[in-house]
């Protein structure tokens, strides 16, 4: 288990924690009170979402008001090895909206961490005419990537929300959710908080103070705002290169997706072509073209098995665009959050610049709004440092694994179509 998740339980007779005995007394708010107990680490639940593997198991389309249709799909996650499957198991049913719940909750949550996304709703699922069962099979292969990429995920794992999403039935869930509406502007609070506090202890009592509150204990608090434009030129210069790394690699990922989609369109188009005129030469027309009708034999045989080579090869495209897809998708998010980064950089900034000009009892406002900010950043940017190792080899290993599939088809494609075309 990750150390930065191990839990420190208050049990009667023992010392009270250290973020217990500093952080000042005040009244939470409601939202605040759920947040603190939703991000509640819990040992048992921890060691239950190791190793654990998900599938789904059913998906049925339902009438929702009579006029739109909507897909419940059943979720079967386990651990592995499998041992006793009543307690080893977990069963729900979750519909789209859940998905989209528990991305944007984790995104909260987790905001400096590169989190995979769930497959995106396609409109025309909802079209009469429309092949459903097609889109709707890529779309539970997309839900199955993603809870798996939560689940081999080494920090989000052990997330309470992951855990709830897979575990808790249709009622207890439907609470969980209507409870989350929290506002888009509170503090992220994370799981490994009070490791954080923890490894600020050496800087001082001062230091740690601010780090919990986000308020100074003297007047001084420009200068305990400005330390973020200065005090790390290193770390901000290391951002940028990650920020212009990545952007290369999701260009690079564009343009493979876009040479996917026109070999898909092209054999699409081989496809239709070898089509019209195996029905051509079935139709007798072909008697003018050869003298023999063993030639014309051969190219009926050649063609059909061309076409039934290609059909088939068509599905190895699609796989391939699917990987391509979802980690451009990753990557994207990658981009979101380190462009998110320079604009709360920018916004602290500009604050500081008003600060300077304000007096009287607007200066207390601005200067909270600095310390808000100030959190965010801080926590963005500590939350993608400790991602960034797993993710880059994640993706470096997903990168090269795209490689090798797409240079082993073309090679094995062109093979198999020269095989044809040249067997005598």
């Amino acid at each position: 288990m990750d150390k930065d998740f191990e839990i420190i339980d208050d049990e009667e007779g023992e010392e009270p924690q250290l973020i217990e005995t500093i952080k000042p007394v005040q009244e939470l708010t409601n939202e605040e009170i759920y947040i603190k107990q939703f991000n509640k680490a819990n040992f048992k639940q921890q060691k239950e979402m190791e190793k654990r593997k998900v599938q789904i198991i059913g998906a049925e389309t339902q009438k929702d008001w009579k006029f739109f249709e909507l897909t419940i799909y059943t979720i079967s996650s386990w651990q592995e090895p499998k041992k006793d499957q009543k307690e080893n198991q977990f069963v729900v049913e979750r519909r789209y909206s859940d998905f989209e719940w528990l991305y944007s909750i984790l995104k909260k949550y987790f905001q400096g961490f590169v989190l995979p996304k769930p497959p995106q709703k396609d409109i025309k699922a909802k079209i009469e005419f429309i092949d459903k069962q097609k889109i709707l099979e890529e779309r539970q292969e997309g839900f199955i990537i993603f809870l798996q990429k939560l689940l081999d995920h080494p920090k989000l794992r052990y997330s309470n929300v992951l855990y709830l999403f897979l575990k808790q039935n249709n009622e207890e869930f439907l609470t969980t959710k209507e409870e989350s509406n929290v506002g888009t502007d509170d503090l992220v609070i994370e799981e490994n908080f009070i490791t954080n506090v923890q490894s600020q202890i050496k800087d001082g009592f001062s230091n740690v103070f601010n780090y919990i509150t986000g308020h100074s204990q003297d007047q001084n608090q420009e200068t305990h705002i400005c330390e973020i434009e200065t005090e790390n030129m290193e770390e901000t210069n290391q951002f940028e290169k990650w920020e212009q790394k990545y952007n290369q690699q999701k260009n690079l990922l564009h343009k493979i997706k876009d040479t996917v989609e026109q070999i898909m369109i092209q054999r699409q188009n081989e496809i239709k072509k070898e089509t019209e005129f195996y029905d051509f030469l079935n139709d007798g027309c072909g008697e003018f073209y050869f003298n023999q009708s063993k030639d014309k034999q051969k190219i009926v045989t050649h063609l059909f098995e061309s076409q039934k080579y290609k059909i088939t090869s068509q599905d190895s495209v699609r796989s391939l665009n699917t990987q391509v897809s979802e980690n451009l998708r990753h990557l994207e998010h990658c981009v979101e959050i380190l462009a998110q980064r320079k604009i709360l950089a920018q916004n602290i900034q500009q604050q500081n610049e008003i600060l300077k000009t304000v007096t009287g009892p607007q200066k207390p406002s601005v200067q909270n709004q600095i310390s808000l900010l100030t959190n965010r950043y801080r926590t963005l940017c500590w939350q993608f440092k400790s991602d960034h190792k797993d993710f880059e080899n994640k993706l470096k290993t997903q990168l090269a694994q795209i490689n090798k599939s797409f240079t082993q088809f073309i090679q094995t494609q062109n093979q198999k179509l020269s095989k044809i075309w040249q067997e005598q």
